[in-house]
């Protein structure tokens, strides 16, 4: 299967911060929060956020126009990604499955979530990643005179209680992206955006009745189809 050229970018990246979580101390410093200014980190504070409240319209605000979701493993029929689109209506599906367009299959009842109970800490300290900058070799990069990037990975966990008989723990990790837009001033809450979103594969299921371990990506290709 031929990568695109976003994927390889990616996963450059995620080689050059294997490890991180276990001595996160070690590397240069990440954006400090100083005097309460808003941060990277607040993006993922939001995406909690989001979830916990099911907001779609806060989920879809978050998201950079060039966004991208990478998936732990490839799907059967090929699939390793996807971008804004897709992530828009595959959360659509999950929070907000009584809209769900009149050309799309009705949402599994049994998959309609109660609620969301989320927490994300971070594994490693946020770094300015500059292979995500328009290059050369990144020709369809961020324009860092108008964009700044970091990334780091997160602890993710996730637990969904569905109207169904099962439900749903993720106990994984994540790689997030955030683009910082220089234009915006600090306090403008679409200053911090997801630029890409890697899930980096869930823990060692825990084995609990009624319970299903799964990987973020296992959750979103639920309510995918």
């Amino acid at each position: 299967m031929k990568l695109s050229q976003r994927w390889i970018v990616l996963f450059a990246a995620l080689l050059a911060v294997a490890g991180l979580s276990c001595g996160a101390g070690s590397g240069p410093a990440g954006p400090k929060n100083s005097g309460g200014t808003p941060q990277p980190t607040n993006a993922v504070e939001a995406l909690k956020v989001a979830y916990m409240h099911r907001d779609y319209a806060a989920f879809a605000a978050l998201l950079h126009p060039d966004f991208r979701f990478v998936l732990d493993r490839p799907t059967p029929d090929g699939v390793d990604s996807w971008g804004r689109d897709e992530e828009l209506r595959i959360h659509r599906r999950m929070f907000d499955p009584e809209h769900v367009p009149a050309n799309e299959p009705p949402l599994d009842p049994s998959l309609w979530i109660v609620s969301v109970d989320a927490t994300l800490s971070a594994g490693s300290e946020l770094e300015e990643r500059h292979e995500f900058y328009r290059s050369r070799s990144n020709p369809t990069g961020l324009d860092d005179t108008h964009w700044q990037c970091f990334a780091g990975d997160w602890n993710t966990t996730v637990f969904f209680k569905t109207s169904g008989e099962s439900d749903y723990l993720i106990g994984g990790r994540g790689y997030f992206v955030i683009a910082v837009d220089l234009s915006k001033p600090a306090g403008d809450p679409a200053k911090f955006q997801l630029y890409q979103w890697a899930d980096l594969g869930a823990h060692k299921p825990g084995g609990v009745a009624g319970i299903e371990d799964r990987s973020w990506s296992d959750v979103k290709l639920l309510y995918r189809n």
